[in-house]
């Protein structure tokens, strides 16, 4: 999990040096993961979604006050 978890920050950093963004959603990969860095002074989050299979499903709610996980029962 570690290694993958890696995997994604390190790909976030790199995306965010090229593109701007101030929030990245990802899939696909199984793990549950939030991340928050900076580029500069800009802060930017990571977010992974995860699996539906391994825990109990969630969401990643944004609002003005920034971001937040749900579980869906």
């Amino acid at each position: 999990e570690e290694r993958t978890r890696k995997i994604l920050h390190e790909h976030a950093e790199k995306v965010a040096k090229t593109k701007a963004f101030d929030w990245l959603i990802c899939g696909h990969v199984h793990l549950l993961d939030e991340y928050q860095f900076f580029v500069g002074n800009k802060k930017c989050r990571a977010i992974n979604l995860g699996t539906w299979l391994k825990n109990k499903p969630q969401a990643y709610v944004i609002d003005n006050h920034g971001g937040s996980w749900l579980s869906i029962d």
